[in-house]
């Protein structure tokens, strides 16, 4: 059973937020939008929030196809706290899954738009 679909049957909401950091960086846009084993709107909810990512992890540089070979998601690690705790506090909007008081109370935003 994989961490997301874990997190989803014991409705433990938090986790997924970095879950699907960690998808992006694995598999990047391309691959992770192949992958049928993860459910369509958990593959949509990741790629939506790339390019915000991208552009608050490497900003001047341009928005193209990322990959996992890509540093550019890795960048977070060099991100003073204050920077990296901004990006964290917005993850869960940016991927389109409401707020972290939303996720603490076991919901999940229905808009995958």
């Amino acid at each position: 059973m994989s961490l997301l679909s874990f997190t989803h049957r014991q409705a433990i909401l938090t986790p997924i937020p970095a879950v699907y950091y960690l998808l992006l960086l694995v598999y990047g846009e391309s691959r992770l939008a192949e992958q049928s084993e993860i459910p369509m709107a958990d593959r949509l909810r990741c790629l939506a929030g790339l390019p915000y990512l991208l552009v608050e992890l490497a900003p001047g540089q341009p928005i193209s196809l990322y990959n996992p070979s890509d540093s550019r998601l890795f960048n977070y690690a060099k991100l003073t706290n204050d920077r990296q705790r901004q990006i964290w506090d917005v993850l869960p909007r940016v991927f389109k899954l409401g707020t972290w008081d939303d996720l603490k109370k076991g919901m999940i935003s229905t808009q995958v738009s």
